[in-house]
């Protein structure tokens, strides 16, 4: 039920944000991209419900001819803190669930590309961990800078060249990758998890069938583009695991196969991922 009161309030600001005009649905979507970065770990039903709620006012005054900022006030920000007090968070094993979900999509590539690769399976279990925490830290930060950058004067350096905001971008993207490279080269093997044949098939064909039952059964589209590149790694690993198939292929042609599945998998994610941006735009 909490799930439906969701959708049915994040589709209704949807609409209300397409009524309202000029400054006023500016306004609005400031204020609504303030109060969904504040926190990860809050009520999302009752911040959607909150956040409707406002619009619904806002088109209200504006259909009497008052401004956004004239109701609302000309200082949003601090009258939305006030409002994010007043949601709860949500409960201890929701919250843990939702910190697990976001470390689980952040190992998904690297741990199905280990099964892509020629040789055992070993994990690294001290290199997955900290590249956990780097996600939980990554996250965190994206969602600072969200909150930080939405009602940055706009006199701000930052706001007033577009270079520079790129800049800045590229190079706290680059500190994540320099980061995320140091410590799956770099972190010692002190803990080691070997998967040895056949298991490390079945482990991949689990993962594989787990990703796409997860994904298709819960109709979760914004996650259909992945599939493709899951699929890819998938294939490549399972030529590799099983020896008469591996037997079969030069090794001088694995790399160019492998290479050629995973581009193919980036490419229809990318074609999709395209043509659902504009099919909502």
């Amino acid at each position: 039920m909490a799930k439906k009161d969701l959708e049915i309030y994040l589709d209704g600001s949807n609409r209300v944000e397409k009524q309202l005009i000029g400054e006023n649905q500016q306004y609005f979507n400031d204020l609504r991209i303030y109060m969904r970065s504040s926190s990860l770990l809050i009520d999302d039903r009752q911040l959607e419900e909150q956040i409707y709620q406002i619009g619904c006012d806002l088109l209200e005054a504006q259909q009497q001819g008052e401004s956004a900022a004239d109701f609302f006030g000309t200082n949003p920000k601090q009258t939305a803190d006030k409002l994010i007090k007043q949601i709860p968070m949500l409960d201890f094993s929701k919250q843990i669930s939702f910190i697990l979900m976001a470390i689980g999509i952040f190992w998904l590539f690297p741990f199905v590309g280990e099964f892509s690769k020629s040789g055992p399976v070993s994990l690294n279990v001290l290199a997955y961990l900290l590249t956990g925490c780097l996600a939980v830290v990554g996250i965190k930060v994206v969602f600072l800078a969200i909150k930080y950058l939405t009602y940055l004067p706009s006199n701000s350096w930052l706001k007033k060249s577009k270079v520079i905001s790129f800049l800045c971008l590229w190079l706290a993207f680059m500190v994540f990758i320099g980061c995320y490279l140091l410590i799956v080269y770099k972190t010692p093997s002190v803990v080691m998890l070997p998967i040895p044949y056949p298991l490390d098939v079945i482990c991949l064909l689990v993962l594989v069938f787990s990703i796409f039952s997860a994904i298709l059964i819960k109709r979760k589209k914004q996650f259909y583009p992945v599939l493709p590149v899951i699929f890819a790694f998938g294939i490549s690993g399972f030529l590799r695991r099983i020896p008469a198939l591996s037997e079969l292929i030069p090794n001088k042609w694995g790399g160019y196969l492998d290479l050629g599945l995973v581009l193919s998998g980036y490419l229809i994610y990318l074609i999709w991922t395209m043509k659902s941006a504009k099919k909502e735009s």
